[in-house]
C-alpha cells in the first residue's frame, strides 16, 4: 500500500473482480505527494515523458480549435497512443515501489510495459478513441440544431464556443453538461484500468469493471481526484511549460491511488512482470 492515509477498510466489489477498499478524500493528499517523490527520485525520464504528452497535448489544442474536422483525426489518434504513454509512469512508480532495477534509459519502461501488455493497451486507447469521435460528432451535430445546418461554420473549439454563445445560453449549458456526463464515464472507466494492465495480467474487460467498481465504491473521493486533475491539468496548461511537471506528477500519483483501492492480488508488481519476462514478455494467455 503506498504511502497514503490509512483506509477505511477493505469494500466489496462484483463477483470475479479484485477486492476494493474505501478511502477518504484525504488520500488525495497522499497520491500528490507519493507522485511527487517518485518523480523526484527519475526527474529525467519522468520529464521525457512529460515532453512527449506536452507535444502531443498542443498539436490537439492547435489543430482542434481551428478545424473540427481535423480534430476528429488529431484526438482520435492521440488517445489510441495515450494510454501507452501514461504507462511509462506507472512502470517507472511501480519499479520504484518494488525495488526492482530500473532501466538504463527511462522510455525503457516503456517498451518493457508495451511487450507485457501492448495489445490490451492498444484496445484501450481504440474505445477511447471511439468515445472522443462521438463526442466531436455529437458537438457537430449540436451546432447544427442550434443555429441551423446552413448558419453553422467549420471550426474547431473555439467555433463551437462561439458559436452556442450566439444561440443562446440553453444550448452551451447541453453541450458542457455532455461533456461534463462524457468526461465522467470516460474518467470511470480509465480511473485506475491502466496502472492496473501494467501491473496485473488480466482480461482488459475486468480491468475497466474494476475501475468503474472502484468509482462507484468511493464516488466522493474519487470526484476530489477527478476535480485535482483537471485542477492540475489545466494549471498546467496555463503555463505550458508546467505540464512538463503536472503530467508525469498526474501519472505516477495515479499509480499509488490504484494501489490505495484495489487489494494486492496473489500475484501483481514484480512477480508478475519477473512471470512474463520468463515467458517471453508474452502475458500469461488471458484474453482480452
Amino acid at each position: 500500500m503506498s504511502a497514503s492515509p490509512e483506509s477505511s477498510g477493505p469494500g466489496s466489489a462484483p463477483p470475479g473482480l479484485p477486492a476494493l477498499r474505501e478511502i477518504t478524500p484525504a488520500h488525495v493528499l497522499g497520491w500528490l505527494a507519493a507522485g511527487w517523490r517518485d518523480f523526484a527520485r527519475v526527474p529525467v525520464a519522468s520529464a521525457l515523458h512529460g515532453l512527449l504528452f506536452l507535444a502531443g497535448a498542443l498539436a490537439i489544442v492547435a489543430i482542434g480549435w481551428r478545424d473540427s474536422g481535423l480534430l476528429a483525426g488529431a484526438f482520435t489518434g492521440f488517445v489510441i497512443v495515450a494510454p501507452i504513454l501514461v504507462t511509462g509512469f506507472h512502470e517507472l512508480s511501480r519499479r520504484l515501489q518494488s525495488g526492482e532495477a530500473l532501466p538504463p534509459l527511462g522510455l525503457l519502461a516503456l517498451i518493457a510495459v508495451w511487450q507485457r501488455r501492448g495489445a490490451r493497451l492498444a484496445a484501450l486507447g481504440g474505445l477511447l478513441a471511439v468515445a472522443g469521435t462521438l463526442w466531436v460528432g455529437f458537438s457537430s451535430l449540436l451546432v447544427r440544431l442550434a443555429v441551423g445546418s446552413a448558419a453553422a461554420e467549420v471550426g474547431g473549439v473555439g467555433g463551437y464556443l462561439r458559436q452556442f454563445l450566439a444561440a443562446g445560453d440553453a444550448w452551451l449549458l447541453v453541450w458542457l453538461m455532455a461533456g461534463g456526463l462524457g468526461a465522467a464515464i470516460v474518467f470511470a472507466v480509465t480511473a485506475i484500468s491502466v496502472p492496473m494492465l501494467v501491473d496485473r495480467d488480466l482480461p482488459l474487460s475486468t480491468a475497466i469493471r474494476t475501475s468503474v467498481a472502484a468509482v462507484g465504491l468511493n464516488p466522493v473521493s474519487l470526484g476530489v481526484w477527478a476535480a485535482t486533475i483537471m485542477a492540475l491539468t489545466l494549471l498546467g496548461f496555463a503555463t505550458v511549460v508546467g505540464l512538463v511537471v503536472v503530467l508525469p506528477l498526474l501519472g505516477h500519483a495515479t499509480w499509488h491511488a490504484y494501489r490505495d483501492l484495489v487489494e494486492p492480488g496473489p500475484e501483481t508488481g514484480g512477480a508478475q512482470a519477473a512471470r512474463d519476462a520468463r515467458s517471453g514478455g508474452a502475458p500469461g494467455g488471458r484474453g482480452r
